[in-house]
C-alpha cells in the first residue's frame, strides 16, 4: 500500500528529454530504467512522475482514483505507461480535461481492432527473422493475449486471452548477426504485447530476459561484442499520434529519437541505414518525415537521471521468478477480478481503464 497522504517530491536526479509541452500536455522521452509512477521501493523517487512535479498542477499529483492497484500510486497525469525496460514517448496529462480526453484515446483504442491504423509504434530489434521462411516484411499478428498457462508472471499466446492486434514491418534483416530491424505498431494496449507477439513468431525482443532465450541473448551480445544491462529489452517506444485535447490544435506527432544503445548497433549492423526510423525502407507514408513531426526539435533536457540500479533489476527478477512473488502476483490478480467495477460510461471508469485494461507496462512487485 501506497504511504498515508503521499504527497509527490520533485527528483532532479533523471535526466528527460522534453518532446513537447504546452498548457495542457507534457511528452518526454523515457529513459531506461525508470518506472512511470510510485510503487513499493520508489514510493520517494525514482519515477517520471517524482521527475515533472515541478512541471504538474497539484490537482494532476493526486491519486488516480480507482484504479484497482492497491501496490501502487498512480498521479492523475499519468494516463499510459512503459515497461522499467523500455524507453520511449510517454505523454502526460497537464490538467483535468486533458486526463480525460487522453484517457478516453488510449482506451479507444481497445474498439479499434480493426482500425485502419494504429497509434503507437515501436522500434524493436529481434533475434531472427519474424517473417519466418517466406521472409515476409510485413507481418500482422492477430492473436488474444493472456496469463501463461505454466508461468504466473508471464504473458502468452492463448485462446481465451483479450484480442489483440500487431503489425510488424522488417526494415533491415542481418544474415550474419540473424537480427533484424523492426517497427511494431500497436491497434490494442495488451501488457507486453509486443514481446509476446514477437516471442510467438519465434523471434522475440533482442536481451528480453522474459521471452527470449538465455542461450539466444547471450550469443547476441557476443557477437555483438557488447555488454547490455538486465533488464534491458531492445524495445523503444518511438512514435505517438495523438488528437490534442484542444481539438482546434489539431493532431499531435510525437517521435522519441532512438536511444543511444540501440543506435550504436543499428550503426554497426547496417552502417549505411539512417537513424532516423521515418526514412527507413517499407515505412508507411504516413510514418515517414516529409512533415516535420512534434518532438523532432532539439528537445530541451530537464535535470535529471537514475534508473533502476543493477542491484534493483536482479531483485525485480528474482522477485517475479520465486515461488511467492508469483504466488502474490495471482493473488493480486484474483483480488483484481473481484473489485466491483463502475458502468462504463462513468467518467472514472474511463481514466482508469486506460491504465488497467491497455496497459504497456510489466506490474511490480511490492517490496
Amino acid at each position: 500500500m501506497p504511504p498515508k497522504n503521499l504527497v509527490l517530491k520533485i527528483d532532479r536526479s533523471i535526466h528527460l528529454k522534453i518532446l513537447h509541452e504546452d498548457d495542457q500536455v507534457l511528452a518526454v522521452a523515457k529513459p531506461f530504467g525508470v518506472l512511470a509512477h510510485p510503487s513499493p521501493g520508489f514510493w520517494e523517487k525514482g519515477t517520471i512522475a517524482h521527475a515533472v512535479v515541478d512541471r504538474m498542477p497539484a490537482e494532476m499529483l493526486e491519486e488516480r482514483g480507482n484504479h484497482n492497484e492497491w501496490d501502487s500510486f498512480i498521479p492523475r497525469c499519468i494516463v499510459h505507461r512503459l515497461d522499467a525496460g523500455t524507453t520511449g514517448v510517454m505523454i502526460m496529462a497537464k490538467s483535468i480535461r486533458s486526463e480525460s480526453h487522453l484517457a478516453q484515446q488510449f482506451r479507444a483504442a481497445d474498439f479499434m481492432y480493426h482500425a485502419p491504423l494504429g497509434k503507437k509504434v515501436y522500434v524493436s530489434l529481434l533475434l531472427g527473422d519474424p517473417g519466418g521462411a517466406p521472409q515476409r516484411r510485413d507481418i500482422t499478428v492477430m492473436q488474444s493475449i493472456g496469463r501463461h498457462p505454466k508461468n504466473g508472471r508471464l504473458w502468452a499466446v492463448v485462446p481465451d486471452g483479450k484480442q489483440a492486434k500487431t503489425v510488424i514491418r522488417v526494415h533491415a534483416f542481418s544474415k550474419k548477426y540473424s537480427l533484424s530491424l523492426v517497427t511494431a505498431e500497436l491497434f490494442t494496449g495488451r501488457t507486453h504485447q509486443i514481446r509476446v507477439h514477437c516471442s510467438h513468431l519465434e523471434a522475440p525482443v533482442a536481451n528480453d530476459n522474459l521471452y527470449a532465450p538465455a542461450s539466444k541473448n547471450k550469443a547476441f551480445q557476443q557477437s555483438l561484442e557488447l555488454t547490455l544491462p538486465r533488464g534491458r529489452q531492445l524495445l523503444h517506444a518511438w512514435a505517438l499520434d495523438l488528437d490534442h485535447p484542444t481539438r482546434e490544435r489539431g493532431t499531435l506527432r510525437l517521435r522519441a529519437p532512438l536511444p543511444e544503445d540501440m543506435a550504436s548497433i543499428v550503426k554497426k549492423v547496417w552502417p549505411s541505414l539512417a537513424l532516423d526510423p521515418a526514412s527507413w525502407p517499407g515505412m508507411p507514408a504516413r510514418l515517414q518525415s516529409d512533415a516535420a513531426p512534434t518532438g523532432c526539435a532539439s528537445p530541451q533536457i530537464v535535470q535529471s537521471e537514475p534508473q533502476l540500479t543493477p542491484l534493483q533489476m536482479r531483485w525485480l527478477e528474482w522477485w517475479e521468478s520465486s515461488e511467492e512473488g508469483q504466488r502474490w502476483t495471482r493473488e493480486r490478480d484474483l483480488w483484481e477480478e473481484q473489485q466491483p467495477k463502475r458502468p462504463k460510461s462513468h467518467s472514472r471508469r474511463l481514466q482508469s481503464s486506460a491504465l488497467t485494461e491497455g496497459r504497456d507496462d510489466q506490474r511490480l512487485p511490492s517490496a
